[in-house]
């Protein structure tokens, strides 16, 4: 689920980035606003998952340092 999520930021920043660049007239403090609205959620969202896999990798380091 976490995965998907970060997907979906990360074409919305995507988008919003082709968007400036197709339509020159856009507003670009407007694409600006939206992705620095956009990346501390995916930053945080990035960094979770890596905590995640940290943890998961110790647990699994100890659980095989157990068995042997």
């Amino acid at each position: 689920m976490i995965h998907r999520n970060v997907s979906l930021l990360g074409l919305k920043l995507a988008a919003n980035a082709f968007k400036a660049l197709v339509n020159p007239h856009r507003n670009m403090e407007v694409v600006k606003d939206k992705i620095v609205h956009d990346l501390p959620m995916m930053v945080f969202t990035m960094s979770f998952l890596e905590f995640s896999l940290e943890l998961w990798m110790m647990m699994v380091n100890r659980s095989c340092d157990e068995r042997y």
